[in-house]
């Protein structure tokens, strides 16, 4: 959504950290900066792809693993704002966070 992009433009996120971390990227740490904030967006036909079928892979995780699972959107680290995430998912047990799902759909 325009929102999620919106959130993601303005902070450090766990898919661009590793830039921003070693600049192993060859940019300057200004061109990250400007990358991060103003870049375009990237779309390949493996990101199509897997936002597609994202959906099904997510209810046939949820299906197999037999736990909750709960959709998620992006999160705002409370205590740095400036980091975020986006994790496809939240694993629950009894009630409680377990753990976090990424899902690729290769």
């Amino acid at each position: 959504s325009s929102t999620w992009h919106q959130q993601r433009a303005i902070r450090i996120t766990a898919s661009n950290a590793k830039a921003f971390i070693k600049c192993s990227s060859g940019l300057s740490f200004y061109n990250i900066i400007h990358r991060v904030l103003w870049g375009h967006i990237i779309t390949t036909s493996a990101m199509k792809y897997g936002h597609t079928h994202e959906g099904i892979a997510f209810q046939d995780y949820n299906n197999a693993q037999c736990q909750e699972v709960i959709q998620t959107g992006f999160w705002v680290n409370p205590k740095y704002p400036g980091f975020g995430c986006s994790p496809d998912g939240l694993i629950m047990k009894d009630g409680k966070l377990e753990g976090l799902l990424e899902i690729k759909c290769p």
